[in-house]
């Protein structure tokens, strides 16, 4: 998300480190008392107060905090990570000597920082280590050598990649999910200065006036309201723990033998074997197939079938987790079916890529339990200024009438000749009154009405600040499948091209043509499980049964054709010969395919994706004039459209089908030319409408932006 600023920090200087000694805690604590927590509530606006009350300079590597400078010359005041570890490695920038290993980071804007003593710069943390995709590329041949004879201590061996340093880098793969102590969330929510002020105030009154009802009542309403308050946040913070906190272990592959380990032991570069279950970390399948369920981070309830990744696909590419998702198994994804097409007795294997909160589920969970993440975040700096400035501004505005209301009065305390303790007590209840008694009581029980209502919709507050952010959006961005609309897609129909010309959107499979069909029943993601249960996406399951088509194999389909001027019925039995899973950066997919009925002629290319993505591999000749036109109606009727392409393959041989891939697909193929265009609905779910309706009536008219319509 904040990948171009983090780009501009690479690296970050540090001026100066702290840590916070027992009498400077005691002074601070003092201090608070005495101004009447006016001091604490400043040393929170201005980091060089906090240093000069709280903190102590020491050295960098003994600090709890550091000043930092960063490439814009901002300073920030960061708080320091430190991660123990149990065996000394000669690692560059690592605290060496006999005893634990010793490494320091710090954090900003969700991005981590290993502190480097020779520099004297922490260094910026890549999500993957940044030489794990050649560690990838000798570790496959060495996998299908062992296929040959090859030995297996010849795969991925410990001696050619850094696994002590990368321990020491990444640290265990733990989200690091801090547990929820009830006494430190109560100390959250009562240190608010709206309920330290009003609570001083109110003990001035009961102490010089002996006036106790009233002030009691309020102390007693605002009390019972916080605790209220924090018990909600503190059983849902238990909940996100216990959500996270599950782990298991995991034959992993080791000196040429499987060997079973925790989970939380993984680092990137481990080579584990698949297993049905929670996948705990982000891995890239090296061997066999896997059938996973996404739904805890795409909000889809569909299955998706992942395939090994192979280097040949993407030339002059390296493996990026977030490009290639086709061969990724991200963390917090359940894998449902686990499968080797090459031989069914071979385990599936993988390479551990990225752990802990470096993971797609750990980005996720950091904004949920880091209580100041929001504030790290370039974007979500304004409306947080801007609360603090409201804030601010009403101390400021509050504080000034009622200094007014003291100068009006003091000739009138003059007069009356008022003891020096009566002026004190005067004086102290101009500041406190700068809040009104009543205003931490209000907001106390507004809060708790807003935590119950959000609970009755299932949406769980792990801190009350990210209520009042969101209280300044103007923009919100939703998932549109499977978030406003149901997954329960279908294919609405098709708008077929012949001959060059556009025709209309035709619904029944028996207006389309042979090569519709063979892409419907070839390029999906569908997975066949046994009695012939087929699990993948609905629209494409549907769009299956349409034409008739079934499963002989994982790689083999039969299908109803129709041929001659009478369209006399025939079965063919297609086997797919190589397959293009879907590339995130092109927008398409892919299959090469071979009937039964046709040995003697080449293999058939028959591509699907977006529109103005694939209609660049088909042949110019056979684009109709007016096809965007036809793109461009049903996409602003909320449809999702997709191009069709089909041509024939130059090449013949598995071996020489296995090296092409979508970019390089059009120089080993003839007569690519558009089939038509794929028009899907998706409709909306009972539970959206309102919401839309509401947010229509609240921030004005909703845009869909289609993400198949890159041009």
């Amino acid at each position: 998300m904040h990948q171009s600023y983090a780009n501009k920090n690479a690296v970050i200087k540090p001026l100066e480190g702290y840590n916070c000694p027992v009498w400077k805690q005691v002074v601070f604590a003092a201090s608070v008392t005495a101004t009447l927590g006016a001091s604490w509530l400043l040393a929170n606006f201005w980091p060089s107060l906090m240093i000069l009350l709280r903190l102590q300079a020491c050295s960098v590597t003994q600090a709890s905090y550091v000043k930092c400078q960063l490439e814009d010359k901002r300073v920030l005041l960061l708080r320091v990570f430190t991660a123990v570890y149990g065996s000394s490695v000669p690692a560059s920038g690592l605290k060496q000597g006999p005893g634990p290993s010793v490494s320091q980071y710090v954090q900003l804007f969700g991005f981590w920082y290993s502190y480097n003593q020779e520099s004297n710069m922490f260094v910026g943390v890549p999500r993957m280590p940044a030489d794990l995709h050649e560690q990838l590329e000798r570790a496959l041949p060495a996998l299908i050598a062992t296929e040959t004879g090859g030995e297996w201590t010849d795969f991925n061996p410990a001696n050619t990649w850094p696994r002590r340093q990368r321990l020491l880098t990444y640290g265990s793969n733990r989200l690091h999910i801090p547990k929820p102590s009830f006494v430190q969330v109560m100390w959250i929510q009562l240190k608010n200065p709206l309920i330290v002020i009003p609570a001083l105030e109110m003990g001035l009154w009961m102490w010089s006036f002996a006036y106790y009802m009233y002030p009691a009542v309020l102390l007693g309403i605002m009390l019972i309201g916080t605790v209220i308050s924090g018990n909600a946040v503190y059983q849902q913070r238990k909940k996100l723990t216990a959500a996270f906190s599950k782990y298991h272990l995991v034959p992993i592959v080791r000196k040429g033998y499987v060997r079973a380990a925790s989970v939380a032991q993984l680092i990137p570069g481990d080579v584990i074997v698949v297993l049905q279950g929670m996948a705990f970390c982000d891995m890239v399948l090296l061997r066999g197939n896997c059938l996973v369920q996404e739904a805890a981070l795409t909000g889809e309830a569909l299955q998706t079938r992942k395939v090994p990744f192979v280097p040949a696909q993407f030339p002059g590419a390296k493996y990026d987790p977030d490009i290639h998702r086709s061969s990724t198994v991200a963390a917090g994804s359940v894998i449902q079916q686990v499968w080797n097409e090459k031989d069914e007795q071979d385990e599936v294997l993988a390479m551990v890529v990225r752990t802990g909160l470096h993971t797609f589920v750990g980005q996720m969970v950091t904004p949920l339990v880091d209580r100041h993440w929001a504030s790290r975040q370039p974007e979500l700096r304004t409306p947080l200024g801007l609360l603090r400035q409201d804030i601010l501004k009403f101390f400021l505005l509050s504080g000034l009438v009622q200094l007014v209301i003291y100068l009006v009065l003091l000739p009138t305390f003059v007069r009356s000749h008022l003891s020096a303790k009566s002026a004190l007590l005067q004086l102290m209840l101009l500041v406190l009154n700068t809040v009104e008694p009543l205003l931490p009581a209000i907001m106390v029980f507004v809060t708790v009405m807003a935590l119950v209502r959000l609970k009755k919709q299932n949406i769980l507050v792990s801190d009350q600040q990210k209520m009042m952010i969101a209280g300044h959006l103007d923009v919100v961005l939703f998932d549109k499948t499977g978030t406003l609309t149901t997954d329960q897609g279908k294919l609405h129909g098709i708008i077929t091209c012949e001959s060059g010309n556009m025709e209309g959107l035709k619904s029944e499979p028996i207006a389309w043509s042979a090569d519709v069909k063979k892409l419907i029943a070839l390029c999906h993601g569908l997975v066949p499980l046994s009695k012939g249960k087929v699990v993948g996406r609905l629209d494409e399951q549907k769009a299956f049964a349409y034409v008739e088509a079934a499963f002989l194999g994982r790689s083999t389909v039969c299908l109803p054709l129709g041929f001659g001027k009478a369209q006399s019925t025939k079965t063919v039995k297609l086997e797919i010969l190589h397959r293009f899973e879907y590339d995130s950066r092109m927008l398409m997919s892919g299959v090469i395919a071979k009937a039964d009925t046709s040995k003697s002629e080449r293999a058939q290319v028959l591509i699907k994706g977006a529109p103005y993505e694939v209609t660049q591999l088909a042949d110019p000749d056979s684009l109709p004039k007016d096809w965007s036109q036809a793109v461009y109606y049903w996409t602003a009727l909320g449809y999702q459209v997709l191009g069709m392409i089909s041509g024939r393959v130059m090449a013949e041989s598995r071996q020489d089908l296995s090296k092409l891939n979508l970019v390089n697909i059009t120089q080993h193929t003839y007569g690519m030319r558009l089939l038509g265009f794929a028009v899907i609905s998706n409709p909306l779910r009972s539970d959206a409408t309102a919401a839309i309706t509401e947010l229509q009536d609240r921030m004005g008219p909703l845009h869909y932006a289609q993400s198949d319509l890159r041009h």
